[in-house]
């Protein structure tokens, strides 16, 4: 309100239910409310007005928060009183007096469902913490695989490159006849499982042919180690890409499956996969490619 004859603009207070102070009479206002209007229509602060409050307000660049001037009679009013804006914290507080609090900073990975609730994760391999509404999760590099669900450890489990992981991508692991013996050993391989995601099957490929007629039995032997989880193995007959054709068979943790393929001298394809969907393994297989 302005006071009469005065251009400046005062908080005045609303008489229509309470009462004015000393010193002040409820009056019309042209809104058509009622305010305490000072008796001497006068809001300087002087020894009448002592104690009497008004508004203003602290800012800076982070913002503008309210305070407020007292009069101390004839000592004048003193300067704004209130909280100075800052920069955001977490801390409970609307530190810059926006009306919100800990804006910017919860939900992050360094305070993701409570102030200071730090995800783990970061720094180690292949890992990135993220913080998914309010809950702390891990976001593994492709590749990587948090196969024990322990954000602790990040995603520890990393994939190898010896099988390929599509059919067209697959390389020659080698061109064996028979008579041979073992043709083929891998022990280090294995197919990922984690938390969020399954690695992709395992794809090898190799050549074999019947040069010295001889009685042995073409076999691909897949063993699967007792602390990891049930594999699906496949291997193709000479020749065939169509995965449809190819004969397959489960392997459970701590045992071994021989497949017996050789139909005639060609390209045969093996894949190597997780049974289920989900599973968490970071275990490696050993498969042989062998005659009887």
């Amino acid at each position: 309100q302005t006071l009469p004859g005065g251009s400046s603009h005062y908080c005045l207070m609303n008489c229509r239910l309470d009462e004015c102070p000393t010193g002040f009479t409820c009056s019309a206002a042209t809104d058509g409310e009622s305010y305490c209007y000072p008796d001497t229509d006068d809001c300087s602060c002087n020894m009448l007005r002592e104690g009497a409050i008004r508004s203003c307000a602290q800012s800076n660049e982070y913002g503008e928060c309210p305070g407020i001037i007292q009069c101390l009679g004839d000592a004048g009013w003193t300067t704004c009183q209130g909280d100075m804006p800052g920069p955001e914290s977490c801390d409970g507080i609307d530190n810059n007096c926006d009306g919100n609090i800990d804006e910017g900073l919860l939900g992050t990975v360094s305070h993701c469902s409570e102030c200071f609730d730090v995800c783990q994760g970061s720094g180690m391999p292949g890992t990135t913490p993220v913080c998914d509404e309010g809950t702390c999760a891990l976001d593994c590099f492709e590749g990587y695989y948090d196969a024990n669900d322990n954000p602790q450890d990040g995603c520890e489990c990393d994939d190898d490159s010896l099988g390929a992981h599509s059919l067209t991508d697959t390389v020659s692991s080698g061109a064996y006849t028979d008579c041979d013996g073992t043709h083929m050993l891998i022990t280090s391989a294995l197919v990922p499982g984690g938390v969020n995601h399954t690695g992709p099957p395992d794809y090898y490929k190799f050549s074999y042919s019947n040069v010295w007629n001889c009685s042995e039995n073409l076999q691909v032997k897949l063993k699967i180690y007792t602390a990891s989880k049930t594999h699906r193995f496949c291997v193709s007959h000479a020749n065939d890409t169509n995965e449809a054709n190819w004969v397959c068979r489960d392997v459970a943790p701590g045992t071994e499956v021989t497949i017996n393929p050789y139909t005639s001298a060609g390209t045969y394809y093996i894949k190597i996969a997780l049974r289920t969907p989900g599973d968490l393994n970071c275990m490696p297989y050993e498969l042989r490619v062998v005659e009887s």
